[in-house]
């Protein structure tokens, strides 16, 4: 029967509760090799459709090992042919897998979203009364976002430069700033034992510093910072 693997956590964690359930109810085991442990369900097909629930239930079972040790998620829908099959995955991947829990270990992640004004100079659509208005037209778009690309870059480097150097931060990842954003948006892998202090220097570095709103939300398991949650 097909694999449905949730998690990758260092071997000799506690197993998963008897009663815990995944994706459909199923009940979830663990899987041992090479020195590491997924947790894993049985599930009757290899291809598991994307549905609320169901995404739901894959993280609940990922938070459910992070009550045990920071785990290397797997992606959403990640389906094996067998249990020998899994295995040899972890065989095969052991050593990416080790450096993924190194990195991640007694850590969680935190998404830090910035917001700013969007610069609306350039909106709506391109005037057709003469070229000179269109031109007139592009020169603003263009103006207005370089201004938005230059205040994500000046946001990006005081937070960066700010946890950093207050040491709460393992590693930041940065979402691309799309044009027109009103936002920035990065992750921040943060030490469980350094989370209201890494909370407060977000919140004087955007708010205090720089006068603008900042929404933090987590802890999550840490997807963004491994592998086997994009493979």
């Amino acid at each position: 029967m097909p694999t449905y693997l949730y998690c990758i956590i260092p071997a000799g964690c506690d197993p998963p509760d008897g009663s815990r359930r995944g994706v459909d109810d199923a009940p979830v085991r663990e899987l041992s090799a090479k020195g590491l442990a997924a947790w894993v369900s049985d599930t009757p097909e290899m291809i598991v459709a994307p549905s609320v629930a169901r995404a739901r239930a894959h993280d609940n079972v990922v938070r459910d090992a992070m009550s045990r040790a920071t785990p290397v998620p797997a992606r959403f829908g990640q389906v094996l042919a067998t249990d020998a099959a899994a295995a040899d995955l972890l065989a095969q991947r052991r050593d990416s897998l080790l450096e993924s829990l190194a990195l991640v270990t007694g850590c969680v992640e935190m998404t830090v979203r910035i917001l700013f004004g969007s610069q609306r100079a350039g909106a709506g659509p391109a005037p057709r009364e003469s070229g000179r208005a269109y031109l007139h037209w592009v020169r603003e778009r263009q103006q207005a976002r370089q201004s938005v690309a230059d205040q994500a870059e000046f946001l990006r480097a005081a937070l960066a430069r700010a946890v950093e150097d207050a040491g709460v931060v393992r590693e930041i990842r940065w979402a691309r700033v799309a044009p027109g954003a009103q936002s920035v948006e990065s992750a921040h892998l943060v030490p469980r034992t350094l989370l209201v202090r890494h909370r407060d220097v977000v919140r004087a570095a955007v708010e205090r510093d720089h006068r603008m709103k900042v929404m933090l939300s987590g802890p999550w398991a840490p997807y963004t910072f491994c592998a086997a949650s994009r493979e």
